[in-house]
């Protein structure tokens, strides 16, 4: 059982046998079935064992019938994040056992975890205050990626969010190729690093940080833009604009004839 869990019983139902919290809802002959709780609480009772229960029961019935097994946990706050596996085994007085089933549970921190949270939103700044009023509009459509990789996209008002992201420095950048034609990004912090198209995010344990890019031409072609983009509705995948021009490892300037060696080739082809 996970760390922290808390084991507990329920009232059996349909004549089923209640193993404090384990009920058997079937029965089977000579089937002795043994569970081993860990991280019980002691004032729960039983055959503790510092902080585990062992409960064995013999269930008599016929050969071939099905046995469940059931039981109920409440994970508290001071349960051990990661996961936990359950493991179960059914064995007979002759020594016979059955396989092992397992099972994950996975208990993560919640409310109380230390990963945070981004949220911000990508904006026409009209009047140059860095702050998004009432007419300024959101824009749709913008991809912006993690230094992992990781990518959000902007929705129908601009906006976005990530959660679990480690209590670390990050940095958030933003894919020119989703701006309107025209667009031009300013800084919106000390934190753009004089780099309006990224920003780096120092964030705390379970933290929500807030973190905007601002465009800041306001022209009527970004403007009309933005409004054609809102008008289609909620976002369902990034908006390009233009086709980006492909990846290219070649040292080679562009202009050079074809099967010219790099500068970095050692005149090597």
């Amino acid at each position: 059982m996970p760390g922290g869990a808390v084991f507990f019983g329920e009232a059996a139902a349909d004549g089923a046998e209640d193993l404090q919290g384990a009920v058997v809802a079937a029965q089977l002959t000579s089937l002795i079935v043994t569970m081993l709780f860990r991280n019980i609480a002691p004032e729960r009772g039983g055959n503790d064992r510092g902080s585990q229960r062992v409960v064995d029961q013999q269930i008599d019935g016929a050969a071939g019938q099905t046995v469940e097994v059931k039981y109920r946990v409440r994970v508290g706050v001071g349960a051990q994040e990661g996961d936990g596996v359950n493991r179960a085994q059914a064995s007979n007085p002759q020594g016979a056992t059955s396989n092992v089933a397992t099972y994950k549970v996975d208990v993560n921190g919640g409310v109380f975890t230390t990963n945070a949270c981004v949220v911000g939103k990508v904006f026409v700044d009209c009047n140059g205050n860095r702050i998004q009023d009432e007419e300024e509009l959101g824009i749709p459509g913008v991809r912006l990626y993690f230094s992992d990789g990781t990518f959000v996209i902007t929705d129908s008002e601009g906006k976005y969010s990530y959660c679990g992201l480690r209590p670390t420095t990050h940095t958030l950048k933003v894919d020119k190729t989703t701006l309107p034609p025209g667009s031009h990004l300013v800084e919106s912090s000390n934190r753009n690093a004089l780099d309006p198209n990224s920003l780096f995010i120092d964030l705390k344990n379970g933290e929500l940080h807030q973190a905007d890019f601002i465009e800041g031409s306001c022209s009527p072609e970004v403007s009309a833009a933005v409004r054609a983009r809102r008008s289609l509705g909620e976002v369902h995948g990034a908006k390009p604009e233009k086709a980006a021009p492909a990846l290219n490892f070649d040292s080679r300037p562009p202009t050079a004839p074809p099967g010219t060696p790099g500068p970095d080739t050692g005149g090597q082809r």
